[in-house]
């Protein structure tokens, strides 16, 4: 296998090539401390993929640094996505609630409308029954004179 930062034509760290090999010329250098047991995992795998140690290691760096920036997209479309469908949430909430207080106001009314003809049957039946405790009030002689004069 061959390393991503000998032959990587994607790389954004591109330079200067040497001349018909297609390698990349690398002019910085970072020195850093392991341990013994991190060295032996990093020989271990290096030579498992045919690579120099610093050529496995340059390829992992690259390779997080892509992972990173794709990870920083796919976060940013996550959110995006997210905030999309909570607010199709939202309005679709809106919507059902907006419903609801029309249901609540046509049952409101139809309730209103109810207590003024129970209302109205009220008044009804009390000026019936001030009628009847009238005409009791009368002597017999009046209720007759009343009935007579009504029906001639």
């Amino acid at each position: 296998m061959y390393s991503k930062c000998v032959t990587s034509a994607s790389s954004p760290n591109k330079t200067n090539q040497n001349q018909g090999e297609g390698k990349l010329k690398k002019d910085k250098q970072i020195n850093i401390r392991i341990t013994n047991a991190l060295h032996e995992q990093l020989a271990e795998a290096a030579s498992s993929k045919g690579l120099k140690q610093s050529a496995y290691i340059c390829d992992a760096l690259v390779k997080q640094l892509q992972d990173k920036e794709t990870a920083s997209s796919t976060d940013e479309s996550f959110w995006k996505e997210h905030i999309n469908q909570l607010a199709n949430e939202l309005q679709a909430q809106r919507q059902t609630h907006e419903r609801m207080v029309i249901e609540l106001q046509t049952e409101k009314k139809a309730l209103y409308d109810q207590i003024q003809q129970q209302a109205n049957l009220l008044s009804e039946y009390q000026a019936g029954h001030q009628q009847v405790a009238e005409i009791k009030e009368r002597s017999l002689f009046q209720r007759l004179k009343a009935v007579l004069v009504a029906n001639p």
